[in-house]
């Protein structure tokens, strides 16, 4: 048995707050009294040590002590085992340590994004690299939707190739680049180049009406072009599959919680918005499209 200054020192939890969580008369507290208590002195075994390095694990992990009896109330109410308390520990630390390492991940590439650039600068680049993750991961999983999946070391091969470097060096790559021209993005596809210079030129001359709406046919011309380009850098079976590659591609991105503001930063006001209806529905009715085609080829068969 222990008393409450070597419990304190063994867990970390201050003596004042395994006090508060061992008096039965403070209800705002109150998680257990030792049962082994007599003449205002109270002594702990093994299972009460545990409960209060249960109680410092959850403080350490910012939890107010009202949250921490909360979660006990609930668990002791469902009549969980000790094992079952434990194992819910473990998965909300397990979820917290996955938030902290996002954050990390965030910072880091934050401040390597920050050299040399102002805020906007810094956002953008930021984006541009969030933007390739996502192509890698939204190629790999189009392969495998349409049946033709791939390794990665395969993946890693093709993209080598492609591109003259390997995709994670190429993400990370577009944090310090001045511009995607410089990492030769657009090498060898001259044609869609062309095709692009001559959309950004119809932007510049049509009306804000055609601009505007995300669903307009110049705005889903872009789009497409856009995609064409990125396709370009993919396994050849997934060039035919703009449509779900848009579709893979947008919700790869929405994963990201930053998505908004980067946007909205990095590219201006309503822009988290206007993408995502112009992507939206680039996926939907090409795809309707596709359907439709497929349809009509059936029944000139028949």
């Amino acid at each position: 048995m222990w008393r409450i200054k070597d419990v304190s020192r063994m867990t970390g939890v201050k003596r004042d707050n395994i006090q508060q969580i061992c008096d039965k008369h403070d209800s705002r507290y109150f998680i257990f009294c030792p049962e082994d208590s007599r003449q205002g002195r109270r002594f702990f075994d093994e299972e009460d040590v545990l409960k209060v390095a249960l109680v410092g694990q959850y403080q350490k992990m910012g939890y107010s002590l009202t949250s921490i009896k909360r979660a006990f109330d609930e668990m002791e109410s469902a009549e969980q085992p000790f094992e079952e308390i434990t194992e819910r520990q473990l998965e909300e630390l397990t979820a917290k340590r996955q938030e902290l390492d996002r954050q990390l991940k965030f910072c880091k590439e934050l401040n390597r994004a920050s050299h040399g650039r102002n805020p906007k600068e810094a956002v953008q680049a930021l984006l541009r690299k969030r933007l390739a993750e996502a192509l890698v991961d939204s190629t790999k999983a189009l392969l495998i939707d349409i049946g033709c999946p791939i390794d990665d070391s395969e993946f890693e091969s093709t993209f080598q190739e492609k591109l003259g470097i390997g995709s994670e060096d190429f993400c990370n790559a577009l944090l310090d680049a001045p511009d995607l021209s410089s990492l030769r993005l657009i090498e060898n596809n001259a044609a869609v180049e062309e095709k692009l210079e001559r959309d950004f030129a119809s932007i510049d001359s049509a009306s804000a009406e055609e601009v505007l709406a995300p669903d307009s046919p110049l705005i889903q011309q872009v789009l497409g072009n856009l995609l064409q380009l990125t396709g370009r850098q993919t396994p050849d079976e997934a060039k035919e599959h703009a449509e779900m590659f848009a579709w893979l591609l947008w919700n790869k991105l929405l994963e990201d919680q930053y998505l908004e503001l980067f946007l909205e930063i990095g590219i201006g006001q309503g822009a988290f918005d206007f993408i995502n209806k112009a992507m939206t529905h680039y996926a939907i009715s090409n795809w309707k499209e596709k359907e439709d085609e497929g349809r009509q080829a059936q029944q000139d068969q028949e």
